[in-house]
């Protein structure tokens, strides 16, 4: 092989390296991580709220505080097998401590300033946003109860990806008459 055929080639093979290298370090970076700071406390919750068929609503649920000494970026939130129900969106609130909600007619909810759920942060427990509460809009798609079997939340703290699942449960049934 002549010396520029082998410079080529060995060029060549660099690229490829470094090729390599970069898409590992991409995957890696879209794995995420089960033992992150934001857990579960307590284990499963549920609400059964009204809906009737049709209709829609808001399940807002509060994330755990954040005890780590920096903000946590928040990814994306998916709920986990939402059976007759239509999923509307997802958005961010910061409510004071009293001004939370649990389950209100209507998506975005009235009078409940939100954000999109891809700009939203976990801040630091004790300052004047730590409560970041989800605003799940849905609607009731037919007769059966509308159910959501969970929330998988995924999220950035310190530099590394984290999912977690948070076991908590939505059912909307029909409105008592």
């Amino acid at each position: 092989m002549t010396g520029p055929a082998r410079r080529t080639l060995l060029v060549g093979l660099l690229a490829l390296a470094v090729a390599a290298l970069v898409y590992s370090a991409a995957s890696a970076q879209r794995t995420y991580r089960p033992d992150g700071p934001i857990q579960a406390i307590g284990g499963a919750a549920g609400v059964e709220a009204p809906l009737a068929p049709g209709k829609t609503g808001t399940w807002a649920m509060p994330l755990p505080f954040n005890e780590t000494a920096a903000d946590i970026d928040i990814e994306s939130v998916d709920v986990v097998n939402p059976q007759g129900l239509a999923i509307l969106g997802i958005k961010a609130s910061y409510p004071g401590p009293a001004d939370g909600i649990v389950f209100v007619p209507g998506y975005p909810p009235d009078g409940v300033p939100s954000e999109p759920i891809e700009n939203a942060k976990l801040y630091v427990a004790r300052s004047s946003r730590e409560i970041l509460q989800l605003l799940i809009g849905v609607q009731r798609t037919g007769a059966a109860p509308g159910t959501i079997d969970g929330l998988r939340v995924r999220y950035v703290a310190g530099g590394t990806r984290y999912e977690t699942v948070f076991p908590w449960t939505l059912k909307a049934t029909d409105p008592s008459p």
